[in-house]
């Protein structure tokens, strides 16, 4: 799986599980369980850098 390969590389690994279960999921960094979530998550991320601009 994508997961392995990414962690030998020493990359971070964000999960959606939209097919798989999120078991399957356990060694990612991040997991969310739809795409709303990750893009709730990613405009936080969004927000929270541009207060420091």
């Amino acid at each position: 799986m994508g997961i392995s390969a990414t962690n030998r590389e020493g990359l971070y690994c964000v999960a959606v599980t939209t097919i798989l279960d999120y078991e399957e999921f356990q060694c990612a960094d991040l997991i969310f369980e739809d795409h709303t979530a990750l893009i709730d998550y990613l405009g936080v991320l969004l927000r929270e850098s541009l207060k420091f601009l």
